[in-house]
This record gives structure tokens, sequence and C-alpha cells, in this order.
């Protein structure tokens, strides 16, 4: 499980579904906490090595309604790929290991991934 949070500059009301493009009205899921500045909810029922992405559109309190998504994208994984043996320690080998197979064009590792390990890195090496 996650929680998913985000802050709005008006109170508002916001809700989400896994389908971009949807009305505010018919969106699937409330935030649990709501109705202010700072929304939240705890999201369940989420598998290993899958990336989510929500969609998010708020009402504030005197009527408005965002017209187009944000959106909260995570992935739910055993460790980062980077991290090969696994001390939850991304160290400078295990960095340009990593780097060399995204150069090498492999499938497994995309640019995305690459500057996400390149960042845990320069933070310490700890995810």
């Amino acid at each position: 499980m996650i929680l998913e949070s985000l802050t709005t500059n008006i109170n508002a009301t916001c809700r989400y579904s896994n389908i971009s493009n949807t009305n505010y009205t018919d969106l699937e899921f409330n935030f649990t906490n709501t109705n202010s500045t700072n929304h939240s909810t705890l999201v369940t029922d989420l598998e290993n090595t899958h990336t989510y992405i929500y969609y998010i559109r708020c009402n504030s309190t005197d009527g408005y309604y965002n017209e187009n998504d944000w959106n909260i994208t995570f992935s739910i994984g055993s460790g980062h790929k980077a991290d090969t043996n696994h001390d939850n320690l991304i160290d400078m080998p295990e960095l340009m290991s990593f780097i060399a197979r995204w150069k090498a064009d492999s499938n497994e590792v995309n640019k995305s991934e690459v500057e996400e390990a390149r960042n845990i890195w320069f933070s310490g090496g700890v995810y």
C-alpha cells in the first residue's frame, strides 16, 4: 500500500481514477482526506513490479473544476534495478553497470530509470 497525496493552493475536494480524461464527477475514487488544501488517500491492492498512474481532478469550494488531469505516477518493486546486491544502496559500480546496460540499448533499462538511479546515487545511494 502507498499513501497518495497532493496539495492545492485553495480549498478543494479531490477525486482520482486510473483512466485519463475523465470528468471530475465520473472519477471512480475519492481522496479519503480532502476538502482542504492537503489531500491524501491510502491506495491498496498494489502488485510488485507494476507502474501505476492515477489521474486527479479537484473541485474547489467555489465550484471550480480543473479541466486537465494532474497525475501521480509510481512503481512498486522489490528494490531498484541498479541495486544488484540488494543492500538498499546504489554504489558507483552498480550505477556504472546500470548505465552501461542502458547504453547497450537493453530493453530492461530505460532513460528515466537511469536518471532515477543517478539521483539516488547522488543523494547517498539509499532508496
